[in-house]
């Protein structure tokens, strides 16, 4: 079975954000997917909106960052990490210029459920997820604040009634090792049910630290999902879930580009990273015979812990021009200690038509409210002004209404129309302790705040002229708040930070989808241009030790192309392929970012590419699963100044598997030609340095269904 998530047409599939318990296992052949990209579970052909819907299938739920590769399976969309769980995401050219400053600097918006998750939350794990919609474009009317490029939506399978009890196991090379059960069952026949998910997962780190002799880049994950559904009454459901995730690794370090074939770094002591997420989440829906309301409320605690050498020997002996030795045993003076912690609660009112109604509609209410506190105490030989205690406190609170209408024009077209208008308020209290160093002031207090009013909304044109066909035209604008960076990179001298500027959007697009042969081939196209005003972007200043956060205009335009076939003889092919071009608009005089007028925006491919190819056949009394996924990303910018790209690269994913009965069996390879991507880079004055993505992973795998 192919990423792509089929699921055939029922009833129930349509009136519940929660796919039937029939079409939950993903199985359809030909049947429509069902999403919930407009807040309400809707077959994809209905939904003029560009969307991805991707389940994490066998070959995803083994590795330990399932984002990057989910992103790799949509047109135009790049989800790269970071460190610290925290995670840079563009869509269509759209999104954070830069590495991420706080939990709130983000243009992707990413939900669970529909609920907002806090960017430092970001993916997690695809834990008992049943699949992930990429909406592409600006999602700001149904999924609020920072959807200016568009909004992943994490789906999680809810407990049915349904009985079973699953476990699974994988072994591989690098050190991989995953274990994962699940189990649901039916607590108060027709009332009560329960699941509940868990997994444990490790692999050792594939960049060797000449320092320690040790592998850097390892993680260890343990994750935990927990749902009950009570259907008291007719009509009525509630939905309760938890989740809890732990990770512990040493993560990667930048290394010189013209040595990332050697995968080396040369660090003292090993850098150290921990993070903590746990959310929870309560729904209550009441179906009535004119529409049905929904209310919700999430809670999110985040904490994040992070040790890191500053002084990378290799690194420094190519921007010096010096020996290496001469910048070992720096640990005591180049080093930080990073310590984070966010609290978040949302609530949200809704209501919306019953489907099937001439017209559709929703509208509500919703709050969204974190408090985060953040600490770093940094010893810095390069920048004495940065030796210090730094200690902030950020607090956010966001109040919105939302509706959206879609009106029939005539027997085959529609007009929707969608607006979100909120208040924002955010403060920003921050303390700065010198270490002693000489010339850098002893202390420094500062407290801001910004606040704002805000709308953003769209128009979109639909026309099915039946056959299975659509087509749409959209308008819409899309929005990331303004807010403050965690730090104040300059402190030391006295020099308050001052907030950076909301980021606003107009997206243009026009597309269509139809179905071929039978409803064998799914084709779906798109085009789009988008014109960002002040879009968030950072650059390395590193003679100063510091990230600059400017403000600069660019935009976007590109295409993009989705397919599926079931050729009916065993064969499911599923491809996709986009193009984007950037620009960036006029720099402030005087901006030491290394932008200029023309450059291409950071990050972003000119290409990306997918295709899928997936065969069942009997084998031995058992059916034999092969599938093959191969991957392409075109050269992107490393920064803003344009100085150096970041290598184009291709990966190729198999697996084959043998199924018979309760027993399953598979051979698996990510990465297969073990070429390894460059997924961050910047510029250290003359020297090109780039984060590098996983190597060749091969391994075993067998799941049992230990009963129904």
């Amino acid at each position: 079975m192919t990423p792509l998530l089929a699921l055939s047409q029922c009833a129930a599939c349509l009136a519940s954000v929660t796919p039937c318990p029939v079409h939950e296992d993903n199985s359809g052949a030909h049947g429509d997917i069902v999403v919930t990209a407009r807040r309400v579970g809707e077959r994809l052909r209905d939904v003029p909106v560009s969307i991805t819907a991707i389940a994490p299938d066998a070959s995803l739920n083994g590795t330990l960052d399932a984002a990057t590769e989910i992103s790799r399976r949509a047109p135009n969309v790049s989800i790269t990490d970071a460190g610290q769980g925290r995670r840079v995401a563009l869509v269509r050219g759209v999104g954070l210029l830069g590495l991420p400053i706080s939990p709130f600097d983000t243009t992707i918006g990413i939900a669970l459920d529909g609920m907002p998750l806090s960017s430092d939350v970001g993916f997690s794990q695809t834990l008992d997820v049943t699949r992930v919609e990429m909406l592409r474009g600006p999602q700001n009317v149904l999924f609020g604040r920072s959807s200016q490029a568009g909004t992943i939506n994490l789906v999680t399978r809810q407990a049915d009634g349904t009985s079973e009890l699953n476990a699974s196991f994988e072994v591989g090379d690098t050190g991989l090792r995953t274990v994962e059960a699940t189990a649901g069952a039916s607590l108060i026949d027709g009332i009560l049910a329960g699941r509940v998910a868990v997994r444990s997962a490790r692999t050792r780190g594939s960049l060797r630290n000449l320092g320690t002799g040790s592998a850097l880049g390892a993680n260890e994950v343990t994750a935990g999902r927990a749902s009950l559904r009570l259907t008291p009454a007719s009509g009525l459901r509630m939905r309760l879930s938890l989740y809890r995730e732990e990770t512990t690794g040493n993560p990667s370090s930048y290394v010189v580009k013209e040595t990332k074939d050697k995968a080396l770094n040369w660090l003292d002591v090993d850098p150290f990273e921990s993070r903590r997420v746990t959310t929870g989440a309560l729904e209550l829906v009441q179906e009535t015979p004119g529409f049905e309301i929904a209310a919700s409320a999430g809670l999110q605690a985040i904490d994040l812990h992070g040790d890191l050498e500053l002084t990378d020997a290799l690194l420094y002996a190519r921007i010096f021009g010096r020996p290496p030795q001469e910048f070992t045993n720096s640990a005591a003076t180049d080093f930080s200690a990073v310590r984070s912690r966010e609290r978040v609660q949302s609530a949200e009112v809704r209501l919306s038509s019953n489907p099937g109604g001439r017209v559709r509609w929703i509208g509500g209410l919703s709050a969204y409210a974190s408090r985060y506190a953040y600490g770093n105490r940094q010893t810095n030989s390069i920048s004495p002004a940065s030796n210090a205690d730094v200690t902030a406190r950020i607090a956010t609170r966001s109040l919105s209404i939302f509706g959206e209408v879609g009106i029939p024009l005539s027997r085959t077209t529609a007009l929707t129309l969608g607006a979100r208008a909120g208040r924002d308020l955010t403060t920003f209290r921050s303390q700065f302790d010198s270490l002693g160093t000489p010339g850098v002031i002893p202390a420094f207090n500062e407290a801001a705040r910004v606040k704002e009013t805000w709308a953003s909304g769209g128009v979109t044109f639909e026309w099915r002229p039946g056959g299975n066909r659509m087509a749409w035209i959209s308008f819409k604008t899309g929005r990331s708040p303004a807010g403050f960076a965690s730090y104040n990179p300059n402190a030391g001298k006295g020099v308050s930070q001052a907030p950076y500027r909301r980021s606003m959007s107009l997206a243009y697009e026009i597309g269509g989808r139809h179905a071929l042969l039978d409803g064998k081939l799914d084709v779906s196209v798109s085009a789009f241009y988008n014109d960002v005003r002040s879009g968030h972007l950072q650059a390395l200043d590193f003679v100063n030790s510091r990230t600059i956060v400017e403000a600069l205009d660019y935009r976007t335009y590109g295409i993009e192309l989705e397919g599926r076939l079931d050729t009916g003889v065993g064969f499911d092919i599923v491809a996709n392929g986009g193009l984007t071009s950037t620009s960036i608009g006029e720099v402030p005089t005087g901006s030491v970012t290394g932008a200029r007028r023309g450059n291409r925006v950071p990050g972003v491919a000119g290409a990306t590419g997918f295709v899928g190819v997936g065969r069942k056949v009997a084998f031995v009394d058992g059916m034999l699963d092969t599938q093959v996924d191969i991957q392409f990303v075109s050269a992107r910018a490393a920064d803003l100044s344009n100085a150096f790209d970041l290598a184009g690269h291709a990966s190729i994913n198999a697996r084959v598997a043998w199924k018979k009965g309760r027993l399953s069996a598979h051979l698996f390879a990510r990465n297969l030609l073990d070429r390894r991507a460059e997924t961050l880079g910047t510029q250290f004055l003359s020297v090109a340095a780039v984060f590098l993505g996983p190597r060749r992973t091969v391994g075993i795998g067998l799941s049992w269904q230990l009963g129904t």
